[in-house]
Protein backbone atom coordinates (compact mmCIF):
# COMPACT_ATOMS: atom_id res chain seq x y z
CA UNK A 1 0.00 0.00 0.00
CA UNK A 2 1.22 3.39 -1.28
CA UNK A 3 1.36 5.83 1.98
CA UNK A 4 -0.78 9.02 1.72
CA UNK A 5 1.65 12.11 1.65
CA UNK A 6 -0.52 14.30 3.78
CA UNK A 7 2.14 17.35 2.57
CA UNK A 8 1.20 17.15 -1.33
CA UNK A 9 -0.68 20.50 -1.18
CA UNK A 10 2.37 21.92 1.09
CA UNK A 11 3.09 22.16 4.51
CA UNK A 12 1.63 22.75 8.00
CA UNK A 13 1.68 22.14 11.80
CA UNK A 14 -1.30 20.47 11.41
CA UNK A 15 -2.52 17.76 9.47
CA UNK A 16 -6.17 16.06 9.05
CA UNK A 17 -6.97 12.47 9.21
CA UNK A 18 -10.63 11.04 8.34
CA UNK A 19 -9.90 7.35 7.94
CA UNK A 20 -7.80 4.82 8.01
CA UNK A 21 -4.78 4.47 5.99
CA UNK A 22 -0.54 4.48 5.75
CA UNK A 23 0.29 8.20 5.71
CA UNK A 24 3.53 10.42 5.63
CA UNK A 25 3.98 13.95 5.44
CA UNK A 26 7.35 15.90 5.32
CA UNK A 27 9.95 16.15 8.15
CA UNK A 28 12.52 19.05 6.71
CA UNK A 29 9.95 21.94 7.46
CA UNK A 30 8.54 24.07 10.15
CA UNK A 31 4.96 24.32 9.48
CA UNK A 32 4.21 26.11 5.90
CA UNK A 33 8.31 26.51 5.30
CA UNK A 34 7.75 30.22 5.64
CA UNK A 35 10.76 31.90 7.29
CA UNK A 36 14.59 31.57 7.33
CA UNK A 37 14.29 29.55 10.56
CA UNK A 38 12.10 26.89 8.54
CA UNK A 39 14.63 24.57 7.00
CA UNK A 40 14.74 21.13 9.21
CA UNK A 41 18.08 19.72 9.06
CA UNK A 42 17.62 15.84 9.34
CA UNK A 43 20.65 14.23 10.99
CA UNK A 44 21.98 10.39 12.20
CA UNK A 45 20.03 9.51 15.29
CA UNK A 46 16.90 11.47 14.73
CA UNK A 47 13.42 9.57 15.21
CA UNK A 48 10.14 10.04 15.20
CA UNK A 49 6.89 8.81 17.84
CA UNK A 50 4.15 9.96 19.18
CA UNK A 51 4.26 12.09 21.95
CA UNK A 52 0.50 12.10 23.14
CA UNK A 53 -2.49 11.06 22.10
CA UNK A 54 -6.76 11.72 23.05
CA UNK A 55 -7.25 8.75 25.67
CA UNK A 56 -8.07 5.75 23.65
CA UNK A 57 -6.40 6.30 20.87
CA UNK A 58 -3.69 4.53 21.83
CA UNK A 59 -4.23 1.93 19.28
CA UNK A 60 -5.20 4.54 16.68
CA UNK A 61 -1.87 5.59 15.40
CA UNK A 62 1.12 3.03 14.94
CA UNK A 63 4.04 2.26 13.19
CA UNK A 64 5.52 6.10 13.27
CA UNK A 65 8.47 5.84 11.84
CA UNK A 66 10.83 8.87 10.14
CA UNK A 67 12.70 7.87 6.73
CA UNK A 68 15.27 10.54 6.63
CA UNK A 69 16.79 9.48 3.09
CA UNK A 70 13.04 10.76 2.06
CA UNK A 71 12.19 13.52 4.16
CA UNK A 72 9.10 12.49 5.58
CA UNK A 73 7.89 11.03 8.87
CA UNK A 74 5.51 7.82 8.37
CA UNK A 75 2.64 6.60 10.36
CA UNK A 76 -0.49 4.29 10.86
CA UNK A 77 -3.98 5.33 11.52
CA UNK A 78 -6.55 2.93 12.28
CA UNK A 79 -9.59 5.11 11.27
CA UNK A 80 -11.26 3.62 14.30
CA UNK A 81 -11.32 6.30 16.73
CA UNK A 82 -11.91 10.32 16.63
CA UNK A 83 -9.31 12.85 18.75
CA UNK A 84 -5.90 14.34 18.55
CA UNK A 85 -2.44 13.16 18.37
CA UNK A 86 1.05 14.96 18.56
CA UNK A 87 4.18 13.05 16.62
CA UNK A 88 7.66 14.71 17.31
CA UNK A 89 10.61 14.77 15.83
CA UNK A 90 13.87 14.15 18.38
CA UNK A 91 17.28 14.04 17.47
CA UNK A 92 19.82 11.51 18.85
CA UNK A 93 19.79 13.04 22.16
CA UNK A 94 16.40 12.80 22.90
CA UNK A 95 15.39 16.49 22.69
CA UNK A 96 12.24 17.40 20.62
CA UNK A 97 13.40 19.39 17.76
CA UNK A 98 9.85 19.58 16.11
CA UNK A 99 6.08 18.78 16.40
CA UNK A 100 3.04 18.17 13.96
CA UNK A 101 -0.60 17.48 15.10
CA UNK A 102 -2.72 14.86 13.80
CA UNK A 103 -6.05 15.90 13.86
CA UNK A 104 -8.87 12.26 13.44
CA UNK A 105 -11.72 14.28 13.21
CA UNK A 106 -14.27 13.47 10.02
CA UNK A 107 -13.39 15.98 7.31
CA UNK A 108 -14.33 19.65 8.42
CA UNK A 109 -17.38 21.15 6.17
CA UNK A 110 -16.49 24.82 5.02
CA UNK A 111 -18.28 27.62 6.17
CA UNK A 112 -19.04 30.98 4.23
CA UNK A 113 -19.77 33.56 6.35
CA UNK A 114 -21.64 36.83 5.31
CA UNK A 115 -17.98 38.99 4.63
CA UNK A 116 -17.10 36.53 2.60
CA UNK A 117 -14.16 34.68 5.26
CA UNK A 118 -14.37 30.91 4.48
CA UNK A 119 -13.86 29.43 8.12
CA UNK A 120 -13.77 25.63 9.53
CA UNK A 121 -17.33 24.63 11.25
CA UNK A 122 -14.98 23.65 14.32
CA UNK A 123 -12.20 24.58 16.34
CA UNK A 124 -9.19 23.44 15.83
CA UNK A 125 -9.17 19.88 17.79
CA UNK A 126 -12.80 19.65 17.88
CA UNK A 127 -14.26 16.38 16.81
CA UNK A 128 -18.09 17.51 16.71
CA UNK A 129 -20.03 20.38 15.86
CA UNK A 130 -22.88 19.66 18.22
CA UNK A 131 -24.09 22.22 20.20
CA UNK A 132 -23.97 21.24 24.09
CA UNK A 133 -21.69 18.61 23.42
CA UNK A 134 -17.66 18.34 24.66
CA UNK A 135 -16.62 17.37 21.56
CA UNK A 136 -17.34 20.43 19.84
CA UNK A 137 -14.76 22.19 22.25
CA UNK A 138 -11.39 22.41 20.41
CA UNK A 139 -7.88 22.71 22.02
CA UNK A 140 -6.25 25.36 23.61
CA UNK A 141 -3.21 27.04 22.04
CA UNK A 142 -0.97 30.21 23.15
CA UNK A 143 -0.79 33.18 20.92
CA UNK A 144 1.92 32.42 18.57
CA UNK A 145 2.63 28.68 19.59
CA UNK A 146 1.50 26.04 17.60
CA UNK A 147 1.18 23.80 20.11
CA UNK A 148 -2.32 22.58 20.96
CA UNK A 149 -2.90 21.21 25.22
CA UNK A 150 -6.09 19.20 26.05
CA UNK A 151 -8.39 21.12 27.95
CA UNK A 152 -11.70 19.21 30.17
CA UNK A 153 -15.20 20.56 31.21
CA UNK A 154 -14.77 21.93 34.77
CA UNK A 155 -13.12 25.07 36.17
CA UNK A 156 -9.40 24.09 37.43
CA UNK A 157 -7.36 25.74 40.24
CA UNK A 158 -4.15 26.68 39.80
CA UNK A 159 -3.14 23.88 42.48
CA UNK A 160 -5.49 21.02 39.86
CA UNK A 161 -4.25 22.41 37.08
CA UNK A 162 -3.57 20.43 33.69
CA UNK A 163 -5.21 17.18 36.12
CA UNK A 164 -7.97 17.07 33.14
CA UNK A 165 -5.56 17.09 30.84
CA UNK A 166 -3.37 14.53 32.17
CA UNK A 167 -7.08 12.27 32.59
CA UNK A 168 -8.14 12.83 29.29
CA UNK A 169 -4.94 11.82 27.40
CA UNK A 170 -1.89 9.71 27.59
CA UNK A 171 1.77 10.80 26.96
CA UNK A 172 3.83 8.20 25.37
CA UNK A 173 6.36 6.00 28.36
CA UNK A 174 9.03 7.20 25.72
CA UNK A 175 9.04 10.47 26.54
CA UNK A 176 6.78 10.63 29.90
CA UNK A 177 10.22 10.63 31.80
CA UNK A 178 10.90 14.30 30.63
CA UNK A 179 7.71 15.51 28.90
CA UNK A 180 3.93 16.08 31.26
CA UNK A 181 1.74 18.55 30.94
CA UNK A 182 2.65 21.44 32.66
CA UNK A 183 3.14 25.40 33.97
CA UNK A 184 6.58 26.45 33.63
CA UNK A 185 7.77 30.36 33.51
CA UNK A 186 11.53 32.13 33.77
CA UNK A 187 13.34 33.97 31.23
CA UNK A 188 14.80 30.70 31.00
CA UNK A 189 11.94 28.46 29.53
CA UNK A 190 10.56 31.54 27.41
CA UNK A 191 12.41 31.47 24.46
CA UNK A 192 10.90 29.62 20.97
CA UNK A 193 13.84 27.07 21.51
CA UNK A 194 12.25 25.56 24.43
CA UNK A 195 8.68 26.01 23.19
CA UNK A 196 9.66 23.94 20.10
CA UNK A 197 11.67 21.38 22.51
CA UNK A 198 8.68 21.06 25.06
CA UNK A 199 5.28 21.08 23.13
CA UNK A 200 3.41 20.17 27.11
CA UNK A 201 4.55 22.77 28.55
CA UNK A 202 2.55 26.21 29.36
CA UNK A 203 4.74 28.75 29.37
CA UNK A 204 4.20 32.14 31.61
CA UNK A 205 6.56 34.57 32.02
CA UNK A 206 5.09 38.56 33.35
CA UNK A 207 6.58 41.13 32.22
CA UNK A 208 7.33 44.62 33.81
CA UNK A 209 3.73 46.35 32.69
CA UNK A 210 2.15 43.45 34.05
CA UNK A 211 1.16 41.38 30.73
CA UNK A 212 1.97 38.34 30.83
CA UNK A 213 3.61 36.29 27.33
CA UNK A 214 5.03 32.98 27.37
CA UNK A 215 8.32 34.94 25.64
CA UNK A 216 10.98 36.43 27.44
CA UNK A 217 11.30 38.96 23.99
CA UNK A 218 7.60 39.34 22.74
CA UNK A 219 7.48 39.42 19.30
CA UNK A 220 4.34 40.77 17.18
CA UNK A 221 4.69 38.32 13.78
CA UNK A 222 4.86 34.76 15.19
CA UNK A 223 1.42 34.55 13.71
CA UNK A 224 0.08 37.10 10.62
CA UNK A 225 -2.16 37.71 8.26
CA UNK A 226 0.09 35.48 5.57
CA UNK A 227 0.47 32.21 7.44
CA UNK A 228 3.65 31.62 9.77
CA UNK A 229 5.75 28.16 10.13
CA UNK A 230 4.06 28.58 13.85
CA UNK A 231 0.58 28.98 12.77
CA UNK A 232 -1.36 25.80 13.83
CA UNK A 233 -3.87 25.14 11.19
CA UNK A 234 -4.45 22.53 8.73
CA UNK A 235 -2.78 23.04 4.93
CA UNK A 236 -4.93 25.82 3.25
CA UNK A 237 -6.04 27.57 6.56
CA UNK A 238 -4.48 30.08 9.13
CA UNK A 239 -5.48 31.70 12.14
CA UNK A 240 -8.48 34.47 11.35
CA UNK A 241 -7.77 38.05 10.87
CA UNK A 242 -9.69 40.48 13.63
CA UNK A 243 -12.16 41.51 11.49
CA UNK A 244 -13.27 38.30 10.71
CA UNK A 245 -16.22 38.27 13.21
CA UNK A 246 -17.51 42.30 13.05
CA UNK A 247 -20.38 40.42 11.67
CA UNK A 248 -20.87 39.20 15.10
CA UNK A 249 -20.96 41.97 17.09
CA UNK A 250 -21.96 44.87 14.64
CA UNK A 251 -25.82 43.08 13.51
CA UNK A 252 -28.06 41.36 16.80
CA UNK A 253 -30.06 39.41 13.86
CA UNK A 254 -27.03 37.28 12.97
CA UNK A 255 -26.30 35.61 16.27
CA UNK A 256 -28.78 34.01 18.82
CA UNK A 257 -28.13 31.97 21.56
CA UNK A 258 -27.29 28.10 20.69
CA UNK A 259 -29.52 25.23 21.97
CA UNK A 260 -29.04 22.81 24.23
CA UNK A 261 -29.69 19.01 26.05
CA UNK A 262 -26.50 19.16 28.03
CA UNK A 263 -27.50 19.90 31.29
CA UNK A 264 -30.61 21.50 29.96
CA UNK A 265 -28.12 24.69 29.51
CA UNK A 266 -27.14 26.89 26.82
CA UNK A 267 -23.84 26.87 26.72
CA UNK A 268 -22.54 28.67 23.50
CA UNK A 269 -23.59 30.96 20.38
CA UNK A 270 -25.01 29.93 17.00
CA UNK A 271 -24.08 32.27 14.02
CA UNK A 272 -26.52 32.62 11.76
CA UNK A 273 -26.48 33.87 8.37
CA UNK A 274 -29.63 32.71 5.48
CA UNK A 275 -29.67 28.85 5.81
CA UNK A 276 -26.14 28.93 7.06
CA UNK A 277 -25.86 27.84 11.50
CA UNK A 278 -22.36 27.81 12.65
CA UNK A 279 -21.86 27.04 16.36
CA UNK A 280 -19.43 28.45 19.05
CA UNK A 281 -19.24 27.01 22.25
CA UNK A 282 -18.10 28.71 25.64
CA UNK A 283 -15.41 26.24 25.93
CA UNK A 284 -13.50 28.66 28.52
CA UNK A 285 -9.68 29.40 28.33
CA UNK A 286 -6.43 28.24 30.56
CA UNK A 287 -5.26 30.91 32.61
CA UNK A 288 -2.39 32.81 31.79
CA UNK A 289 -0.16 32.26 34.70
CA UNK A 290 -0.71 29.00 35.88
CA UNK A 291 -2.47 27.50 32.78
CA UNK A 292 -5.44 26.51 34.54
CA UNK A 293 -8.86 25.68 32.96
CA UNK A 294 -11.41 28.77 33.71
CA UNK A 295 -14.67 30.42 31.87
CA UNK A 296 -16.62 27.09 32.92
CA UNK A 297 -18.31 27.83 35.84
CA UNK A 298 -20.99 30.57 36.88
CA UNK A 299 -20.17 32.64 33.79
CA UNK A 300 -19.63 30.61 30.34
CA UNK A 301 -16.89 32.64 28.18
CA UNK A 302 -15.25 31.58 24.79
CA UNK A 303 -12.00 33.21 23.26
CA UNK A 304 -11.05 32.96 19.57
CA UNK A 305 -7.49 34.18 18.59
CA UNK A 306 -7.39 36.39 15.64
CA UNK A 307 -3.80 36.81 14.43
CA UNK A 308 -3.84 40.53 15.38
CA UNK A 309 -0.87 41.91 17.24
CA UNK A 310 0.52 45.33 18.25
CA UNK A 311 2.96 45.81 21.03
CA UNK A 312 1.09 43.87 24.05
CA UNK A 313 -2.93 44.75 22.08
CA UNK A 314 -3.71 41.00 20.99
CA UNK A 315 -7.05 40.94 19.28
CA UNK A 316 -9.54 37.73 19.87
CA UNK A 317 -13.13 37.31 19.36
CA UNK A 318 -14.87 36.93 22.79
CA UNK A 319 -18.13 35.41 23.81
CA UNK A 320 -19.74 35.30 27.25
CA UNK A 321 -22.78 34.22 28.87
CA UNK A 322 -24.16 34.39 32.54
CA UNK A 323 -25.77 30.87 33.99
CA UNK A 324 -27.67 33.06 36.77
CA UNK A 325 -29.59 35.11 34.13
CA UNK A 326 -28.83 32.75 31.06
CA UNK A 327 -27.92 35.83 29.09
CA UNK A 328 -25.62 35.75 25.90
CA UNK A 329 -23.83 38.78 26.21
CA UNK A 330 -23.07 41.04 23.23
CA UNK A 331 -19.94 39.23 21.19
CA UNK A 332 -16.93 41.19 21.58
CA UNK A 333 -15.21 40.55 17.62
CA UNK A 334 -11.85 42.37 19.18
CA UNK A 335 -11.74 42.11 22.30
CA UNK A 336 -7.59 42.50 23.78
CA UNK A 337 -5.59 39.64 25.51
CA UNK A 338 -2.31 38.43 26.55
CA UNK A 339 -0.42 36.14 24.51
CA UNK A 340 -0.10 33.73 27.64
CA UNK A 341 -3.68 32.55 27.44
CA UNK A 342 -4.83 29.74 26.00
CA UNK A 343 -7.76 30.02 24.11
CA UNK A 344 -9.63 27.82 21.15
CA UNK A 345 -8.19 28.67 17.41
CA UNK A 346 -10.90 28.55 14.39
CA UNK A 347 -8.96 28.47 11.33
CA UNK A 348 -9.72 30.75 8.41
CA UNK A 349 -8.93 29.44 4.86
CA UNK A 350 -5.99 31.63 3.29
Amino acid sequence: MTAIDLSRDGTANCYIVSEAGEYMFDATVRGNGSGDDAAIALADGMKADWLWVTKGLEQEISAVSLDAGKGRIFFTAAGAAKGNAVIALADAAGEIVWSWHLWFTPEPRMVTYANGRVLLDRSLGAVGTTPGSAEAYGLYYQWGRKDPFCGGTATETSATAFAQAAENSVVNPAFADTHAWKQESGAAVSTLEYAAAHPLSFLSNKGATGVYDWLAKPRADLWNTAKTCYDPCPVGYKVPDRDTWDDFADDQDRYVDGTSEWDGEKYGMTYIFGDLRDWYPTSGYRNRDKGNLAGLATTRTGHYWSNYRSGNTISCFYISKKLSTGKLLQPQSSSKSDAAYGYNVRCCRE
